[in-house]
């Protein structure tokens, strides 16, 4: 997983394939979660067919658990880089009841954005307006600004694409006003951070100084 967020899938993958035989003999559900990690890291290296038949096989252990719902979305990734949108489409429709099942409400609302833009590329603007609204009703419920700016980024895409220019223009706008939003917020937190780490080593410098003194004493 540290090398998978490094972008370094080929390592990712070297090490995944040596947890797998150790996680079959144990917990079947995490056994199941490797192989969704294993069928995501051949997704990013676009070995599609690879990665599907792995996760196809996830679903085997996941039986009805949450998690099935995690190989569902990498799954819908593959159909729409394929261009097989409407498997897609049916795909993320599976998702989100789980979701709403298990109500957990923030992949509720990352599902209709998922299920927004897939209607969007079979030119389903009706459906799409549909899934966009219920998405922005519970990210502006749960303050997600994230979620809220790429909603507009795609109400810009798709008003401009329709040539109405003006609502285009207004979309870009309030897309713009939130992202900027999270850019500042994610600003402040780096530099929280920073200070934070700055204070630790200048406090292990101080112990350090101060052991070495007393030692020497």
């Amino acid at each position: 997983m540290l090398f998978s967020a490094q972008r370094n899938y080929d390592k990712a993958i070297t090490y995944i394939k040596k947890a797998l035989p150790i996680r079959k003999r144990s917990d079947s559900m995490d056994y199941a979660i490797s192989l969704n990690n294993y069928g995501y890291f051949l997704y990013r290296k676009k070995r599609y067919d690879e990665a599907l038949e792995l996760l196809d096989s996830s679903k085997i252990y996941l039986g009805s658990h949450m998690k099935l719902a995690d190989a569902n979305n990498y799954i819908s990734l593959i159909y729409n880089k394929q261009k097989h949108h409407e498997k897609a489409l049916a795909i993320q429709k599976q998702s989100l009841a789980i979701y709403k099942t298990n109500e957990k409400l923030e992949r509720v609302a990352n599902t209709f954005k998922n299920l927004a833009i897939t209607s969007r590329k079979l030119k389903h603007y009706n459906d799409v307006i549909k899934y966009q609204d219920s998405s922005q009703r519970i990210a502006q419920r749960h303050g997600n600004k994230k979620l809220i700016a790429v909603l507009y980024k795609e109400r810009y895409h798709i008003a401009k694409s329709q040539k109405k220019y003006e609502l285009a223009l207004k979309h870009h706008q309030t897309f713009k006003k939130y992202e900027d939003s999270v850019f500042k917020t994610n600003k402040f937190e780096t530099i929280k951070l920073l200070e934070l780490k700055y204070n630790n080593e200048k406090k292990a410098i101080t112990d350090s100084l101060n052991y070495e003194a007393n030692k020497a004493q």
